[in-house]
């Protein structure tokens, strides 16, 4: 059995090797909005409380990414897409003095993934699915004006640990060239993000910055400083488009 499985094995390499076809890197960016939206902060004032709900997936997302592909409709690709969030923003009224506050994510997703595609004689059909790593945070930042406001900015941000979720995409490449074509892909990705600690990096000017603050599971009541870890929605969807450079053997097509 074990030689059976052996010899599999090194076929499997051998046909691999020989019905492989390219090596690819793309370029491109795109903009998401939030999917599975969570609330992300309440605003007061005098007469009425509102809640605003979204994810802090949503913003910005220039994009690189390296792919093999072993044959005409196989292969495997690792992107890197950077997080440039989109600040969301409430009001805070108290009798001599209005808060105002913002929060946003930053970080990076690292998303493996396998890829299926159909080439025909101009364009390339595909989609991709796989998991995804989130190297992430989420940042805020307090201002005050009223007559008894304070100067400055309070800023905070959440960190540590990494997130885990899914990704997946749907989309077309279009041939610009012998090794260039242009992308549009409609992609997708799920993920909360419960991150380690909160900081307090910038305060108010004269004021002093707040003990971080440990976030955990489950820790003895009496504990100082530790509150239950959060999950802040991350997930999104949303539209893309740039450029692939192949490198190998052109890919068959059919007409």
């Amino acid at each position: 059995m074990k030689n059976i499985f052996f010899t599999a094995s090194i076929l499997c390499l051998i046909s691999t090797a020989l019905f492989s076809q390219t090596f690819y890197v793309k370029v491109g960016a795109g903009y998401a909005v939030g999917t599975s939206t969570g609330l992300l902060m309440p605003s007061t004032s005098a007469t009425t409380t509102e809640g605003h709900y979204g994810s802090f997936g949503e913003g910005i997302l220039p994009s690189l990414t390296a792919g093999y592909m072993f044959n005409n409709n196989i292969g495997i690709e690792v992107s890197g897409a950077y997080l440039i969030g989109k600040k969301f923003e409430h009001e805070h009224a108290e009798e001599f003095v209005t808060e105002t506050h913002k929060m946003w994510g930053e970080g990076i997703y690292v998303n493996p993934s396998i890829v299926l595609q159909a080439p025909m004689k101009s364009h390339t059909y595909y989609i991709r699915f796989g998991g995804s790593l989130g190297m992430l945070k989420m940042k805020e930042e307090e201002t005050e004006t009223g007559d008894s406001a304070r100067t400055g900015i309070n800023k905070m941000e959440s960190t540590g640990n990494i997130g885990f979720g899914i990704n997946g995409a749907f989309g077309v490449q279009f041939k610009a060239g012998k090794m260039m074509n242009i992308f549009v892909e409609i992609f997708g990705t799920g993920m909360n993000y419960g991150p380690k600690q909160k900081e307090n990096t910038e305060t108010f000017s004269g004021g002093t910055l707040d003990p971080k603050l440990n976030y955990e599971e489950s820790f003895p009541t009496s504990t100082a400083n530790t509150e239950l870890t959060p999950r802040l929605p991350f997930s999104n969807y949303g539209l893309a488009l740039g450029i692939t450079l192949n490198f190998g053997k052109p890919v068959k097509t059919k007409k």
